[in-house]
């Protein structure tokens, strides 16, 4: 790839991929009334709600540490499309559990794909580009992901109305960026 042009394909691709480590947190709250609806004649449903959008943010955390210097050693793109799996997998394992501790363990593996997603993006950045293009890029990166929150926070929303259970289906828009 060239080291001066920005709009690529991967770039694109990449940036698109970033919108997820904005929207693990913030897509599930609009659902967190209705969740606790469903769930509330489970034991401590009300702090296990609650716990849904923490969980996956301190999964993110741990696992950034521990990512990062992993992504040193390895391929910083085997890292993103592991990542994108994990998403796909914990949207999969959260949109079928059955209760409240399987849904919450579902959050903590999406906290583990964000991590990889969001840690191997910046490695990325960093080897494709030098320069003032690496800051344009970076900037980008930024734009992209608050936007995005943005806009999941919205269809979140809508789609809470529909079922709680929706919300989780916006991260299979990870699917998209696989295939790649």
């Amino acid at each position: 790839m060239s080291k001066d042009k920005i709009l690529t394909s991967s770039t694109v691709a990449v940036l698109a991929a970033s919108t997820l480590t904005v929207m693990a947190g913030s897509a599930i709250a609009p659902a967190l009334p209705y969740m606790y609806d469903a769930y509330q004649n489970e034991n401590y449903a009300d702090l296990k709600v609650r716990m849904a959008i923490g969980l996956s943010e301190l999964f993110t955390m741990l696992f950034s540490l521990v990512l990062g210097k992993w992504s040193d050693r390895a391929d910083y793109i085997f890292i993103l499309k592991s990542g994108l799996v994990i998403v796909l997998v914990s949207a999969a394992l959260g949109f079928v559990s059955q209760n409240l501790t399987v849904f919450l363990l579902s959050r903590c593996i999406l906290g583990v794909g964000v991590a990889a997603i969001a840690i191997s993006i910046a490695a990325w950045i960093g080897v494709a580009f030098t320069g003032d293009v690496k800051n344009k890029v970076t900037g980008y990166y930024g734009t992209v992901m608050e936007g995005s929150g943005i806009i999941y926070f919205s269809l979140a929303g809508i789609l809470a109305l529909v079922h709680w259970r929706a919300v989780v289906l916006t991260y299979f828009y990870a699917s998209f960026f696989t295939k790649s």
